[in-house]
Protein backbone atom coordinates (compact mmCIF):
# COMPACT_ATOMS: atom_id res chain seq x y z
CA UNK A 1 0.00 0.00 0.00
CA UNK A 2 3.15 2.20 0.62
CA UNK A 3 4.38 2.10 -2.85
CA UNK A 4 1.07 3.07 -4.40
CA UNK A 5 0.86 6.19 -2.29
CA UNK A 6 4.31 6.81 -3.47
CA UNK A 7 3.75 6.63 -6.87
CA UNK A 8 0.59 8.85 -6.39
CA UNK A 9 2.22 11.24 -5.29
CA UNK A 10 5.24 12.00 -6.87
CA UNK A 11 2.82 11.67 -10.22
CA UNK A 12 1.02 14.77 -8.18
CA UNK A 13 3.83 16.65 -7.56
CA UNK A 14 4.71 16.20 -11.06
CA UNK A 15 1.50 17.48 -12.46
CA UNK A 16 1.17 14.01 -14.41
CA UNK A 17 -1.51 12.19 -14.99
CA UNK A 18 -1.87 8.07 -14.25
CA UNK A 19 -2.93 7.71 -18.04
CA UNK A 20 0.24 10.03 -19.20
CA UNK A 21 2.47 8.02 -16.86
CA UNK A 22 1.70 4.84 -18.26
CA UNK A 23 1.96 5.92 -21.70
CA UNK A 24 5.78 7.19 -20.28
CA UNK A 25 6.57 4.20 -18.30
CA UNK A 26 7.22 1.62 -20.90
CA UNK A 27 9.91 -0.84 -21.97
CA UNK A 28 13.12 -0.23 -21.88
CA UNK A 29 12.53 1.32 -18.51
CA UNK A 30 10.41 -1.07 -17.13
CA UNK A 31 10.32 -4.51 -17.61
CA UNK A 32 6.76 -4.54 -18.33
CA UNK A 33 4.71 -2.13 -19.68
CA UNK A 34 1.33 -1.62 -17.59
CA UNK A 35 -2.24 0.01 -19.30
CA UNK A 36 -3.41 2.81 -17.72
CA UNK A 37 -6.19 0.64 -16.13
CA UNK A 38 -4.04 -1.46 -14.84
CA UNK A 39 -1.65 1.39 -13.43
CA UNK A 40 -4.63 3.16 -11.78
CA UNK A 41 -5.58 0.08 -10.02
CA UNK A 42 -2.21 0.30 -8.96
CA UNK A 43 -2.89 3.58 -7.52
CA UNK A 44 -5.81 3.27 -5.64
CA UNK A 45 -4.57 0.25 -4.08
CA UNK A 46 -6.90 -2.58 -6.01
CA UNK A 47 -3.95 -4.50 -7.40
CA UNK A 48 -0.22 -4.73 -5.57
CA UNK A 49 2.90 -5.03 -7.58
CA UNK A 50 5.65 -6.94 -6.74
CA UNK A 51 8.17 -5.10 -5.23
CA UNK A 52 11.12 -5.04 -8.44
CA UNK A 53 8.27 -3.47 -10.66
CA UNK A 54 7.22 -1.03 -7.83
CA UNK A 55 11.39 0.25 -7.32
CA UNK A 56 11.52 0.18 -11.55
CA UNK A 57 8.14 2.82 -11.62
CA UNK A 58 9.88 4.84 -8.72
CA UNK A 59 12.86 4.93 -10.98
CA UNK A 60 10.75 6.44 -13.66
CA UNK A 61 9.50 8.67 -11.54
CA UNK A 62 12.64 9.86 -9.74
CA UNK A 63 14.13 10.21 -13.52
CA UNK A 64 11.19 13.02 -14.47
CA UNK A 65 12.33 15.78 -12.10
CA UNK A 66 15.95 14.81 -13.03
CA UNK A 67 14.97 15.62 -16.48
CA UNK A 68 13.27 18.72 -15.66
CA UNK A 69 16.41 19.93 -14.14
CA UNK A 70 19.28 18.98 -16.35
CA UNK A 71 16.91 20.77 -19.75
CA UNK A 72 18.40 24.41 -20.37
CA UNK A 73 16.78 26.86 -20.38
CA UNK A 74 14.35 25.90 -17.39
CA UNK A 75 11.46 25.27 -18.89
CA UNK A 76 8.24 23.20 -17.40
CA UNK A 77 7.78 19.62 -18.92
CA UNK A 78 4.51 18.74 -19.95
CA UNK A 79 4.03 15.42 -18.59
CA UNK A 80 0.76 15.22 -19.71
CA UNK A 81 1.62 14.60 -23.13
CA UNK A 82 3.88 11.44 -23.29
CA UNK A 83 4.02 11.59 -27.52
CA UNK A 84 6.78 14.49 -26.79
CA UNK A 85 8.65 13.41 -23.93
CA UNK A 86 8.91 9.50 -23.73
CA UNK A 87 11.81 9.94 -26.28
CA UNK A 88 13.78 12.13 -23.93
CA UNK A 89 12.79 10.69 -20.70
CA UNK A 90 13.97 7.18 -22.18
CA UNK A 91 17.38 8.50 -22.88
CA UNK A 92 17.81 10.85 -20.24
CA UNK A 93 16.83 7.50 -17.94
CA UNK A 94 19.68 5.38 -19.82
CA UNK A 95 22.71 8.32 -18.71
CA UNK A 96 21.17 8.50 -15.45
CA UNK A 97 21.75 4.42 -14.67
CA UNK A 98 24.79 5.49 -16.75
CA UNK A 99 26.23 7.43 -14.41
CA UNK A 100 24.50 6.01 -11.34
CA UNK A 101 26.12 2.53 -12.07
CA UNK A 102 28.69 2.62 -14.61
CA UNK A 103 30.10 -0.70 -16.29
CA UNK A 104 33.21 -0.89 -15.56
CA UNK A 105 35.33 -2.33 -18.95
CA UNK A 106 36.90 -5.36 -18.03
CA UNK A 107 40.14 -7.36 -19.56
CA UNK A 108 40.43 -10.12 -21.32
CA UNK A 109 43.62 -12.48 -20.41
CA UNK A 110 44.75 -15.47 -22.55
CA UNK A 111 45.81 -18.73 -19.90
CA UNK A 112 48.43 -20.81 -21.74
CA UNK A 113 48.14 -23.28 -19.38
CA UNK A 114 46.79 -23.43 -15.20
CA UNK A 115 49.88 -20.87 -13.98
CA UNK A 116 50.78 -19.42 -17.51
CA UNK A 117 49.72 -16.25 -19.20
CA UNK A 118 49.97 -14.56 -22.81
CA UNK A 119 52.67 -11.95 -22.07
CA UNK A 120 53.45 -11.65 -26.20
CA UNK A 121 55.45 -12.98 -29.08
CA UNK A 122 59.29 -13.10 -29.97
CA UNK A 123 60.56 -11.88 -33.69
CA UNK A 124 60.66 -15.66 -33.96
CA UNK A 125 56.98 -15.89 -33.20
CA UNK A 126 57.79 -17.77 -29.93
CA UNK A 127 55.31 -17.34 -27.10
CA UNK A 128 56.68 -15.20 -24.29
CA UNK A 129 55.06 -16.67 -20.97
CA UNK A 130 54.11 -14.56 -17.31
CA UNK A 131 52.74 -16.00 -14.41
CA UNK A 132 51.71 -12.69 -13.02
CA UNK A 133 48.35 -11.59 -14.84
CA UNK A 134 49.02 -8.17 -14.67
CA UNK A 135 51.92 -8.78 -17.26
CA UNK A 136 49.86 -10.22 -19.58
CA UNK A 137 48.62 -8.95 -22.59
CA UNK A 138 44.90 -7.67 -22.06
CA UNK A 139 42.38 -8.07 -24.45
CA UNK A 140 39.40 -5.86 -24.43
CA UNK A 141 37.08 -8.07 -26.47
CA UNK A 142 36.65 -11.64 -25.52
CA UNK A 143 36.44 -12.90 -28.88
CA UNK A 144 40.26 -11.82 -29.22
Amino acid sequence: MEAQIKIRARLQTLNCSVAAFAALAAPPMVIRKLSQQQLNQVVNGRVDLDEKEVIEFLSVIDTMPYLQETIKPKLPINWNDPLLVRDVLVHTYKERLDHEDPIVPRSWFVRLSRLNFLQGFRLNNTVIETMNYDQAAAFTDPGL
